[in-house]
């Protein structure tokens, strides 16, 4: 089983944001060419961002094997550029492992740009 974490989030500006989007194992056995497929916002507080947030990276992003109990790390590189004062999102992340054989996603609430 994969779960979905953003232990860190980077950037110099709003428009140029990096988030570490972190896939942990934490079944028996490996999650072999473990990939993050997707990663959907929604706006849950704060004025509303106009434009909403751009995803610039490209997916699927290929984190790699995971033996089971480790956890390995893939970069999305996201716009808030229309976003101003505080804002909060719930992200979504998909992913895969195991050539498509497992498939999940993993929602985070309360997500700060």
């Amino acid at each position: 089983k994969l779960v979905a974490t953003t232990p860190s989030k980077s950037g110099a500006d709003l428009a140029h944001r990096v988030w570490t989007v972190q896939l942990t194992n934490s079944g028996l056995g490996p999650a072999l060419a473990a990939r993050i497929t997707s990663l959907t916002l929604t706006q849950a507080m704060g004025t509303p961002c106009s434009p909403a947030p751009v995803i610039a990276s490209s997916f699927p992003i290929v984190v790699g094997d995971i033996a089971a109990g480790a956890n390995l790390s893939g970069q999305v590189q996201i716009s808030f550029a229309g976003c101003q004062g505080t804002v909060r999102f719930t992200a979504v992340v998909g992913f895969s492992a195991n050539s498509g054989a497992y498939t999940g996603s993993t929602t985070l609430s309360n997500q700060v740009d």
